[in-house]
């Protein structure tokens, strides 16, 4: 799909950086197809990395980080790493199985390595937007 129009916004609201820490953006498609995105580093309460994708026959709804089916409690004081962005130790959690995969590490680092061998460029992330 060719995108033909996109329009995007990104502020600093809660991060002292000198970056945005939140980002939205609206995508319209030669076909008519419409995308939506939104990317923060605002999110309260661990990182928030899902994919949904609607069209006319059906839904895609992907959490790759929240409520994957793991959930403990912790009582204070037993620390040690949960996952990325977690912002507590102790409490209800919701740590992820697969960490490197939900974020795309072995995909990531496989194509390189399999471009290395081959002697050819790393792919390129894809261009398709989504939400």
């Amino acid at each position: 799909m060719r995108p033909v129009e996109a329009v995007c916004w990104g502020a600093t609201q809660v991060h002292p950086i000198e970056a945005e820490d939140s980002v939205v953006g609206l995508v319209r498609y030669a076909s008519g197809a419409l995308a939506q995105f939104e990317s923060a580093w605002t999110f309260r309460g661990g990182m928030d990395l899902r994919d949904e994708i609607s069209g006319s026959d059906g839904t895609i709804w992907l959490n790759h980080w929240l409520r994957t089916g793991f959930e403990m409690f912790s009582a204070p004081g037993s620390g040690g790493y949960v996952a990325e962005k977690t912002e507590t130790e102790s409490g209800w959690l919701f740590p992820v199985g697969d960490e490197p995969s939900a974020l795309g590490y072995d995909d990531m680092f496989a194509d390189m390595l399999d471009a290395f061998d081959a002697r050819r460029a790393p792919s390129r992330p894809s261009t398709t937007a989504t939400s």
